[in-house]
């Protein structure tokens, strides 16, 4: 029974940690007017090289968030990596807040496996604003029936 526990102890002491992911900035919070569009770049550093990683954004932020670029053959660790997020709203999207997570994904086809840490995203879409006309400000309208100018 010893013998088992030191094997089991020994064997899980041999087990390499998995490869941890470090954001900058730790989290992105993004308003986006509805039928605009914003970008905003971030980093991220990977404790350990790896190979075959694909930019995976939640399905609940994939209408109004893309990444560029969307893999990477290799990630040296502990080189700085940058991604360029962009943030978009068509014209009638709905106003409101989505909250999700950017991910980095083993992409060789051999497991689906995340890496640990993700990037929490939080975007809300807000209506285009409306400011008043300035006091100076004239508009001519032409009545279409009579084609008479108005002020």
């Amino acid at each position: 029974m010893i013998f088992l526990f030191v094997v089991i102890l020994f064997s899980v002491t041999l087990v390499s940690a998995a490869p941890t992911i470090s954001w900058s900035p730790t989290s992105v919070a993004q308003t986006v007017f509805a039928g605009g569009s914003r970008t905003l770049t971030v980093s991220f550093t990977a404790s350990e090289s790896l190979t075959n990683v694909a930019v995976w954004i939640v399905p609940e932020l994939q209408p109004y968030v893309s990444a560029a670029p969307a893999s990477f053959s290799s990630i040296t660790a502990g080189t700085p990596i940058t991604i360029t997020l962009t943030f978009s709203a068509a014209s009638n999207a709905p106003l409101q807040t989505f909250d999700g997570t950017l991910h980095l994904r083993d992409n060789s086809g051999k497991s689906n496996k995340t890496y640990a840490q993700s990037l929490p995203i939080t975007v809300t879409i807000q209506p285009l604003p409306t400011q008043p006309a300035p006091s100076d400000f004239s508009q001519i309208v032409t009545d279409p029936i009579t084609l008479q100018r108005h002020l």
